[in-house]
């Protein structure tokens, strides 16, 4: 998918992805499969190591990376346009030539390993706090649990490094995106060289696997006692599911928009108990279409009942009586001046054209 553009002189973005990523390996090789990433691009590119890598792109503008996620695997990065063909090279090395360099991932990964270890040793009230939401709207899966030291300590350098040759060997089903300033009959022939050439099997399925990660059923209320100061934060969330079309997505959008109006004005405003409230609802159509509505504010701990109480009495009042004509206005007006300014830029279209492919492929 090519998008040529005028915005910026010299700039050219690209991203590629299909589904799979670490959801195909079972939870004994979670770790290995998740931070097979990190091996890799502690490894250099292609045969050149990581030093030698820097200093080959001394005086060249080029950024790529290839990443194995939750159930899909990415390559993503930007360039100038004469560095453009560097950039290619470097895509084609990460499906053909990786080569662990065992030596400086064993370093990093024991440098990980004494972070964590220093962090789990004094903990800050913000890290328990995220490390336990996480692991609760994980609904306490196996792989929602925070990482730590000791299991850094245990990760197969080798391993990691056969799960990303794994998930890079084969492109079939990648679908690329370039967006920038070039034109198509210079890009064609190097796409063709460097991106046509890449290994596949035809007619090979990409294809994710739902592990069943899903937040928990009911209500659930959880609270973390950690530091000394007067200060509480708050996370409400609440989840669903929801038609997986544009429309819909849009509508909940602005949904929480208007709760982030109604909320700003009641906790902040009128009760000054907090300095920022935030609402958003998010939408993610995979593994299967969910929203989750999140609410989130700091205050004193002695007005968390309260402000929880206000808080949840306006979801109910928007839920009976929909959003005021005034804040539906302000979301309008506020996104159209929004798309107005990302219609130039780079980013927003490499956004939403592999979004548009992401969505595309579907399973």
């Amino acid at each position: 998918v090519l998008k040529p553009t005028d915005f910026k002189n010299d700039e050219i973005l690209f991203r590629g992805g299909r589904w799979g990523g670490n959801s195909l390996y079972s939870d004994k090789d979670y770790d290995n499969a998740s931070l097979s990433s990190l091996v890799a691009s502690q490894s250099g590119n292609g045969n050149l190591t990581n030093t030698q890598l820097t200093n080959y792109l001394t005086g060249k503008v080029v950024r790529v990376n290839a990443s194995v996620g939750s159930l899909s695997e990415s390559i993503s990065g930007s360039s100038t346009v004469k560095d453009l063909e560097t950039a290619l090279q470097m895509i084609y090395n990460k499906f053909t030539n990786n080569n662990l360099d065992k030596e400086v991932v064993k370093g990093f990964l024991a440098n990980q390993k004494g972070f964590l270890a220093n962090m789990e040793a004094t903990p800050t009230p913000e890290k328990v706090y995220g490390d336990t939401l996480g692991y609760v709207l994980s609904n306490y899966h196996f792989r929602g649990r925070p990482m730590t030291s000791d299991r850094f300590g245990a990760v197969d350098a080798e391993r990691s490094m056969e799960i990303f040759k794994e998930r890079f060997a084969d492109a079939s089903g990648f679908e690329f995106t370039f967006v920038g300033n070039f034109e198509i009959a210079k890009i064609e022939p190097l796409l063709a060289t460097y991106i046509g050439s890449l290994p596949t099997t035809l007619n090979k399925k990409a294809a994710f696997k739902d592990l069943g990660i899903n937040p928990p059923a009911g209500k659930i209320s959880k609270t973390v006692k950690k530091g000394t100061e007067d200060k509480a934060n708050v996370t409400l969330v609440l989840s669903g599911t929801y038609t997986p079309t544009e429309a819909e997505e849009m509508q909940l959008t602005a949904l929480g928009e208007a709760l982030q109006i109604k909320l700003t004005e009641k906790l902040r405003e009128q009760e000054g108990g907090v300095y920022s409230p935030y609402a958003r609802i998010f939408t993610n159509r995979f593994p299967s279409p969910k929203f989750s509505l999140r609410i989130g504010f700091g205050c004193a701990p002695a007005n968390v009942e309260k402000l929880i109480a206000i808080s949840l009495e306006e979801i109910k009042n928007l839920s009976a009586n929909g959003a005021s004509v005034e804040d539906i206005e302000k979301f309008v007006n506020n996104s159209k001046l929004n798309y107005q300014t990302n219609l130039k830029s780079n980013n927003f279209w490499l956004s939403k054209l592999g979004d548009k492919a992401q969505k595309r492929r579907g399973v």
